[in-house]
């Protein structure tokens, strides 16, 4: 089963609030990752199905536009979804996506921290059929969005408030071929120091059926 797109969201918190998105749908989706231009290091996303988000590496701005990135392998799923980032002046992206591997999804990841724009982190997948994650933290602050270079897709985007929340920007792609990817992210505000990530996730693996065997009074057979 190839990998493919099911649902998404994107939420800002504000100086006193957390970040919660709009319930969503993400029936037939077994992995979910998330995505947070943050403050807080030390919080992981939650939502309203259980589920346990896994942290890869996180990528710091000096002064803010920190990103922090997560992932649900093997994801209870569906309608009325609610995703939960318990940080003050957060803000959260969310990918729900099927048709990856269920049991060890991660793959390869890059990053890098405090600078403008946040370049450089590139990823080759180990793997064809990849699906590649890449998001940016920008202290933008007053305006503008960061939008990625060729190669991935724009997915969501949480605008930055001015003492309310960080930027936080979501892109992907799902490849055929095993590719090198290197996103470049151009703002078009005026953003203060940045941070970005890179990652490559693999998609399931498939097989045939394994049928079980017939039962007779003797045993299975």
């Amino acid at each position: 089963m190839a990998i493919a797109l099911i649902a998404d969201a994107a939420a800002g918190g504000t100086s006193s609030t957390p970040s919660e998105t709009a319930p969503i749908d993400t029936t037939g989706a077994n992995f979910i990752v998330l995505v947070a231009g943050r403050t807080d290091t030390g919080i992981t996303p939650t939502d309203n199905y259980s589920n346990t988000a896994l942290a890869l590496t996180g990528y710091n701005g000096i002064f803010g536009g920190s990103i922090g990135a997560w992932y649900i392998k093997n994801a209870t799923t569906g309608s009325g979804h609610i995703f939960y980032f318990n940080d003050n002046s957060s803000a959260l992206c969310v990918g729900a996506f099927s048709g990856v591997d269920p049991t060890s999804p991660f793959d390869v990841q890059d990053g890098i921290s405090a600078t403008n724009p946040p370049n450089g982190p590139s990823v080759t997948p180990s793997q064809n059929d990849s699906l590649i994650i890449a998001a940016a933290g920008i202290f933008e602050g007053f305006g503008g969005t960061a939008v990625p270079g060729s190669g991935v897709t724009s997915l969501n985007y949480v605008t930055g408030l001015g003492g309310t929340h960080w930027d936080c920007a979501l892109a992907y792609e799902i490849q055929t071929t095993a590719t090198t990817r290197s996103p470049t992210w151009t703002d078009t505000g005026s953003p203060g120091a940045n941070a970005s990530t890179v990652i490559a996730f693999k998609p399931a693996t498939s097989g045939g059926t394994t049928w079980p065997g017939y039962q007779s009074p003797f045993g299975w057979r």
